[in-house]
């Protein structure tokens, strides 16, 4: 079975067809040391730690819900392949563990309003760190 790599590159959709015609269940499939080597260097460009909780931690705070979501949409980009994919291998592999106690939305509409808010809230904070940074500026 064909499987996602630097080398192949993303499969054309015509290739997905045929293998999902030749009876094959999962029309997308990524190794875990795939997606990890993907993953490393995103890890240190939004800067997740290590606390011990796993590798990607989602919680009900909006800083990690972001996070989440801009790596899973950044790996899906580099892999070719729908988020929600990316999202389930993250899971099955258990590098990313999802402990919101909050019910994820279903309402499209509120996805947006929230991933709004989330940045806003991004945005105040990283204001919030510049102007402590330099407090001789007025």
């Amino acid at each position: 079975m064909k499987r996602m790599s630097d080398a192949t590159g993303p499969e054309t959709p015509e290739e997905g067809v045929a293998r999902m015609e030749a009876g094959h269940e999962r029309p997308y499939e990524v190794s875990d040391e795939t997606l990890a080597r993907h993953l490393l260097p995103l890890l240190e460009v939004y800067d997740v730690k290590w606390h011990g909780h796993g590798v990607i931690y989602v919680n009900d705070e909006p800083y990690n819900i972001e996070t989440s979501v801009r790596i899973v949409a950044d790996l899906s980009k580099c892999l070719g392949l729908p988020a929600d994919v990316v999202r389930r291998r993250l899971i099955e592999a258990r590098l990313l563990k999802d402990a919101r106690k909050k019910p994820l939305r279903s309402n499209a509409a509120q996805t947006v309003v929230d991933q709004l808010a989330s940045r806003t809230l991004l945005s105040t904070l990283a204001s919030k760190r510049l102007d402590h940074e330099d407090p001789d500026q007025t």
